[in-house]
């Protein structure tokens, strides 16, 4: 797929407010172009908004209350506190994806 798309067609797509489109393009998490005033936003940019912010469903469990304790059991869940991404961490995971969307900054 290729082309661009404005801001409404991309809020529409999203099923979002345009003004919610307008501040991701704002905030760089949204790649885009400026023509003068208007908002063109290759539809690449967002697919990959899309499959970055998609949710995996979590593993089942045939005891939900135990579901967290297996987890860390088995080494799949880190916990809050042993070794989970820490702010910083998600910090620096953000500058190196808009550093690899819209090159170094």
């Amino acid at each position: 797929m290729s082309g661009y798309l404005t801001a409404k067609e991309v809020a529409e797509r999203l099923r979002c407010d345009v003004s919610y489109v307008y501040q991701l393009c704002r905030d760089q998490r949204l790649g885009h172009y400026m023509l003068g005033s208007h908002y063109r936003i290759p539809v690449e940019d967002v697919q990959a908004y899309i499959e970055a912010h998609r949710v995996c469903p979590a593993r089942e469990t045939k005891n939900p209350s135990t579901a967290s304790a297996s987890l860390a059991e088995s080494g799949s869940y880190p916990g809050p506190k042993a070794g989970g991404l820490t702010r910083s961490r998600r910090e620096q995971a953000m500058r190196e994806a808009r550093a690899a969307c819209f090159g170094s900054t």
